[in-house]
């Protein structure tokens, strides 16, 4: 868990340094949490993400249903695949 609250970290610096993460990093920190099982962890980045304003892409939302199936949680992954596939998702 070290390495993932390295990884917040970086991004919290970034943001005290007036700069924004873009959304390749904040997918990136979604796939590390899913990797440490950090299922409501990576479900609460996803949703911080898109209520912050970023428009997630076609690999956000990959990386989000891949985690949840991974990790026993279908319901959940079909349910936004389902979101996915209606227009909910820029192409990368």
């Amino acid at each position: 868990m070290g390495k993932m609250n390295f990884g917040f970290s970086v991004v919290g610096n970034i943001v005290e340094g007036g700069y924004e993460p873009d959304v390749l990093i904040l997918t990136t920190l979604l796939k590390k949490l899913f990797k440490e099982n950090r299922v409501k962890d990576a479900i609460k980045l996803f949703n911080k993400i898109k209520e912050i304003g970023y428009t997630c892409t076609d690999v956000t939302f990959r990386t989000m249903v891949d985690g949840l199936y991974k990790t026993g949680n279908v319901d959940k992954a079909f349910k936004l695949f389902q979101d996915m596939k209606s227009g909910n998702c820029k192409p990368a």
